[in-house]
């Protein structure tokens, strides 16, 4: 973090190209953060002197350290108040710089270990000790780099927890209240209403910012209009009005025919969103076409500066999940394991392309199994066996994902399905639809599949004990699968998890495998 606080930084230039920022820490400051000998002789003296201690190995953060209070009030103690004043920037300028943008630079290790120092620098406490504002030290920056940090501020959103996420807005509110630029402005409204949504706040509604001969000088603040599109984009996704969301990603397009760099970035999110919408509609091959339009850009340019390291695991899971859709289960699942095996890919990553590959083998060998009708083939038992072992593997872990969680457990429950375990199967469908009530998609078509399954799963469930219980249940889901379809939106979203909609449809047909395999 000291080191790449005092490293110069990419940034987006204004003509949509990647350009070098130098820092603004103090020169003798930053030679000396930049000496990673010199920092850890002075941490180890430190220790020594029992003023710092390491912290525990397990803590998933190495090389970091623990001061004292004593040593740090002893030192604000013999500072006056321009010396604090300036070392408090110091400090600002340290944290916020470490912070990575993405797409322009390369990913670092661990990035949630920064935040805390971020919040420390920035937050204004109120008499309760909440960061209720920005710091002075932040209102009193210089213009360019207070710009900086509020649009560093709107790049670090990406990183995990909604806390932090409305930390960092509202604190990029703060800083850019009464800035005139329209791409900072921008940017802060386009990420402010990410969070609202991911909050399960109202939809904000977003304006493409003017045109004006700014734009010329500018072509950031076309590209601006590309990343509104794409928010536009997905708030109609999420209330399931599919066709305004093209319609919303099909009027942005680059301002000639070679697009600049920012806006091949743009053209690779929003492919990849085409592609998520056509898949949600069944339109597989057309989404298909959108995802090659992507990964060609990925491929095209990551020789050019740009880094899709975060993008990757959301366009191999698209990729994979039109090919499973598609049937084409072997070329799905050689390509994922290509990219899960690569020496880079982030433990977060690797969750989200194990519950597609889980969910790729179970279809893989539920084919098999349903193919042979008789004698059911190793292929099938090595499939569904090791779909299995993969999505027991992802539940366990706390940091699953919302998505990969529900994606998982109906995965294991269609396995248990159709190897002839029913109780297995309805405890994880009904686990399932827990899951799928935190989401505000509840009440459209992979609900009622879900429902539908655990319909056929009591039905097929033997009776232990309490008959009339079994019948309430059966009927309770029957009355509420009859309002979901009374409810359910003629163009709403009938692809959303991939292989639920085959799923259903095979659901009558379904015969155990169990005593095969």
């Amino acid at each position: 973090m000291l080191h790449r606080g005092a490293s110069p930084r990419s940034r987006w230039s204004k003509k949509g190209g990647i350009q070098a920022r130098p820092s603004n820490v103090d020169p003798a400051l930053a030679t000396l953060l930049k000496d990673k000998n010199r920092v850890a002789c002075a941490l180890e003296g430190l220790c020594q002197s029992r003023e710092a201690t390491t912290c525990p190995a397990a803590s998933m953060v190495p090389d970091s350290y623990t001061i004292s209070r004593s040593l740090r009030d002893r030192t604000l103690a013999n500072l006056d108040g321009e010396q604090q004043k300036f070392w408090k920037e110091q400090a600002l300028l340290v944290a916020y710089y470490s912070l990575s943008w993405k797409n322009i630079e390369a990913g670092i290790p661990n990035p949630t270990a920064i935040l805390p120092h971020v919040r420390f620098v920035l937050a204004a406490n109120d008499s309760s000790g909440k960061d209720v504002t920005i710091s002075e030290i932040a209102k009193a920056l210089p213009p360019d780099i207070k710009e900086d940090l509020t649009l560093t501020l709107t790049e670090a959103i990406r990183l995990p927890g909604m806390p932090w996420k409305h930390f960092a807005i509202n604190r990029a509110k703060d800083l850019c209240s009464g800035d005139e630029n329209p791409y900072v402005t921008t940017r802060v409204s386009e990420r402010g209403s990410l969070v609202s949504r991911l909050s399960g706040e109202a939809l904000q509604t977003l304006s493409h910012p003017s045109h004006s001969p700014a734009d010329v000088d500018d072509q950031r603040i076309h590209a601006a209009r590309g990343f509104v599109a794409i928010e536009k984009a997905l708030n109609s996704v999420q209330v399931e009005q599919l066709p305004e969301a093209e319609r919303s990603l099909n009027e942005w397009l680059p301002l000639d025919q070679r697009p600049n760099l920012m806006e091949q970035v743009i053209l690779s999110r929003k492919h990849s969103l085409l592609s998520k919408i056509q898949r949600f509609q069944g339109e597989f091959r057309e989404a298909l076409g959108h995802i090659h339009v992507a990964l060609n850009i990925v491929d095209q340019y990551k020789s050019h500066g740009l880094y899709f390291e975060e993008d990757i695991h959301d366009l191999a899971c698209n990729y994979a999940d039109n090919l499973r859709e598609l049937e084409s289960f072997d070329q799905a699942e050689k390509y994922l394991r290509s990219i899960i095996d690569g020496a880079s890919v982030a433990s977060r990553s690797r969750n989200v392309m194990e519950a597609s590959l889980a969910e790729c083998l179970f279809a893989k060998g539920h084919y098999e199994a349903r193919k042979t009708l008789g004698e059911v083939t190793p292929e099938a038992c090595s499939a569904l066996g090791e779909a299995r072992k993969l999505c027991v593997g992802l539940q366990s872990q706390s940091t699953l994902l919302k998505f990969e969680r529900l994606r998982t457990l109906l995965t294991l429950a269609k396995i248990c399905f159709v190897e002839g375990n029913y109780s297995e199967a309805e405890g994880h469908f009904s686990k399932s639809l827990t899951v799928m009530n935190k989401f505000d998609r509840t009440n459209g078509y992979a609900t009622m599949t879900i429902i539908k399954s655990m319909i056929h799963t009591v039905r097929r469930a033997p009776v232990k004990n309490d008959g009339e219980l079994k019948q309430r249940s059966l009927e309770q889901s029957c009355e509420k699968l009859r309002m979901l379809e009374e409810k359910a939106k003629e163009r709403g979203i009938q692809y959303w998890i991939p292989g639920l909609r085959g799923w259903e449809a095979s659901l009558m047909t379904l015969a155990p495998v169990r005593s095969r395999i």
